[in-house]
Formats: C-alpha cells, structure tokens, sequence
C-alpha cells in the first residue's frame, strides 16, 4: 500500500488547485449520503407506520367484531330464552289444565260413588301440582275400591300418611 499511486479525480492538480472542486464534491457526495439516509429514513417510517395502522386498524376491528358478536348473542340468547320460556310456559300450562281437569273428573267420580267424605279426602291428596302419576293412581283407587272404607284406606296408604 505504500508507494502506490492514488488515483484523484481530474480536476485535482498537484499543485494544489482544483481545491474548491474538491470541497465541492464533498458537499455534494455529504448531501447525497445524507439524502440517502433521509430517503431510507422516511421509507422506514411510511413502513412502520403502515405496520402501526394495520395493527390498530385490524385490534379495532376485531374489538368491534367481538362487541358486535355479543351483542348478537346476547341478543338471540334473549330471544330463544322468550321463545322457549313461552313454549315450556304454554306447555306446563297444557298440562296443569289437564290435570285440574282430570282432578275434577275425579272428584265428582268420587262423590257419586263414595260421597262427601270421599271428596275431601280425595281432594286433600291432589291439592297443589299433582303428578299425572298421582291422578293415574287415584282414578284407579276410584274404580277398583268397593266401598267408601276402602277407598279411604287406600288413599291414606296412596298419600303416605
């Protein structure tokens, strides 16, 4: 390296003239290398902000999603709930008409075929929500007792007392 001949541009003499080319030059290459990193800077940047925005961009949609989702939810939850409720509601009512129906059947059955006493007894066993079970068992008692006595033993027996 040392000896070798270093090869400067034209306008560069020995004598030292070309000097304010020289500064020149150097000026001009500073400014380029700084241009260079502004330019890389500023690219840098749109893609970091770029990145930022689509982040943001896509965490707020998904927040907005996931609002919205339970919003529908919550929404056809209730309305399935209603739905349902209605239905059991309709359902259950159906049921107790036909019970209570059954139990006044029942009732007068008992009356004309054991009377009066029969009646309370009988009634005090379906009072409250009886189970079609229950109704069953005592229609049964209804037709297979033979007489008043009887009835009422197996109703006690029927209603655990």
């Amino acid at each position: 390296m040392v000896g070798d001949a270093i090869e400067l541009p034209p306008f560069v003499k020995m004598d030292g003239t070309g000097r304010e080319e020289m500064k020149q030059l150097h000026r001009e290459s500073v400014e380029a290398w700084g241009a260079s990193f502004v330019e890389q800077g500023r690219e840098e940047g749109l893609e970091r902000g770029m990145e930022q925005r689509l982040e943001r961009g896509i965490e707020q949609g998904l927040e907005r999603g996931i609002e919205q989702g339970l919003e529908r939810g919550i929404e056809q939850g209730l309305e399935r709930g209603m739905e349902q409720g209605l239905e059991r509601g309709i359902e259950q009512g159906r049921e107790e008409g036909v019970v209570a129906g059954q139990r006044d059947l029942l009732v007068g059955m008992a009356a004309n075929r054991f009377g009066a006493d029969a009646v309370e007894r009988l009634s005090g066993v379906l009072d409250g929500r009886p189970s079609r079970r229950l109704v069953a068992d005592a229609a049964t008692l209804i037709v297979s007792c033979g007489n008043a006595r009887e009835f009422a033993e197996c109703l006690r027996e029927l209603s655990g007392d």
